[in-house]
């Protein structure tokens, strides 16, 4: 290998192995998935080269401010918002459905309280 990764899908690569190793580690008590997929991602950063040119420190940074574009703000309702809604929306009518069967399993009313009619 010459050293020169740019070739390889690296990250698509990584994420594969990351995956493998959550589901390899999901019920690990003693190496927690989440922990050890943070592991791999800062020694990739290591070892692939995404921390050239980065200065370590400790203590707090200078502060400067920035003026986002309406495309930043565009990029930011695609990516972010726009993708999260449905996600909001659905935990909110199924949280709320199991919170009522959970805490009143007795209820008549719990027939009228699914996830489809908090809509």
């Amino acid at each position: 290998m010459d050293g020169n990764f740019s070739q390889y899908p690296i990250n698509l690569i990584l994420g594969f192995v990351v995956f493998g190793l959550i589901l390899a580690l999901l019920d690990n008590k003693k190496f927690p998935a989440a922990l050890a997929a943070l592991a791999v991602g800062i020694i990739a950063g290591f070892v692939f080269g995404g921390f050239k040119g980065q200065s370590f420190s400790i203590g707090p940074t200078g502060t400067h401010l920035i003026s986002p574009s309406l495309h930043d703000f565009w990029i930011a309702f695609i990516m972010l918002i726009l993708p999260q809604m449905p996600l909001t929306i659905g935990n909110a009518c199924v949280g709320t459905a199991d919170t009522c069967s959970s805490l009143f399993p007795s209820s008549p009313l719990l027939s009228r309280t699914t996830a489809g009619r908090l809509r």
